[in-house]
């Protein structure tokens, strides 16, 4: 049993030569784990919710994640079942919405996405389709109406291309151009009105030039100037709350473009974020 752990405390065997541990967080959860005298963690980790349901579980190996690890939400359903090898993701990934309807599901080759991915609409059915190499978009990116009806298709050259976001009506959401992997020139989004959302200029993933934000009016509530990836000049056009509820939501666009458009989605970088925060 783990130091100061609570004697009925759940927990695997650990592996001859390492010895237990336990830690409860500040939110409540409780973890335990094995290490090897040089602290490196090897055999099973175990996390729990604060009210005791399974929170996560894996295992690791000589100081690495290893094999398949699994998350459940605190309800019981399962949210994410990530392989890993050599303490990278590498292998299958797969992740579910709280209702427990399928998110998105694809494969990494160490920590990039690599293979056949695809994303999943709340409700069911196919939402985006695609294919990455080396973390890469490659090859033809599809887009599924509710219904199952393709909205519209993306192209890329070993993550070179435009990519396009559309409305479940056929016009198109958002628009951004990448050159290897990174957003270059002019990223636009458009209300489901026809009118522009914003106009962003990008350098090589990295903010460039003007951006405009307007709201659903046509009014323009934000011009932002970049200068080396700064933010060097912002004017703000006070409209009232619901500017500001508006403003909140594109603002998040700074970390993306299309990532965001359909942030709940779409976001290939959420496996590696989310398991780095909850790797201890």
């Amino acid at each position: 049993m783990p130091r100061g752990a609570p004697p009925d405390l759940p927990q695997a065997a650990c592996p001859a030569g390492c010895e237990a541990y336990y830690e409860r967080s500040q939110g409540g959860a409780t973890a335990t784990w094995c290490e090897l005298p040089d602290g490196r963690k090897h055999g099973p980790y175990i996390e729990w919710w604060s009210r005791g349901q399974m929170r996560m579980r894996g295992q690791y190996q000589f100081g690495g994640r290893t094999g398949t690890w699994l998350s459940f939400s605190s309800r019981g359903i399962r949210t994410r079942e990530i392989e890993f090898w050599e303490g990278d993701i590498h292998g299958k990934a797969a992740f579910w919405y709280d209702n427990g309807q399928p998110w998105k599901a694809g494969s990494y080759r160490r920590n990039l996405e690599h293979g056949e991915w695809a994303w999943y609409h709340p409700e069911g059915g196919k939402w985006l389709t695609g294919r990455y190499e080396s973390g890469k978009k490659h090859g033809v990116w599809r887009q599924y109406a509710k219904s199952g009806r393709i909205l519209g298709e993306s192209s890329f050259d070993h993550g070179t291309g435009r990519d396009v976001v559309f409305y479940d009506n056929g016009l198109v959401q958002a628009q951004a151009d990448y050159i290897d992997g990174k957003k270059h020139g002019q990223a636009i989004c458009w209300h489901d009105n026809g009118k522009k959302a914003f106009v962003q200029g990008w350098e090589s993933g990295h903010p460039a030039g003007r951006w405009i934000t307007w709201d659903e009016l046509g009014n323009v509530i934000k011009v932002e100037e970049y200068t080396g990836h700064k933010v060097g000049h912002t004017e703000d056009t006070k409209l009232g709350d619901q500017t500001q509820v508006f403003r909140r939501r594109v603002s998040l666009t700074k970390t993306g473009l299309l990532d965001v458009s359909t942030s709940k989605l779409y976001n290939p970088d959420e496996a590696t974020e989310i398991l780095a925060d909850e790797a201890r």
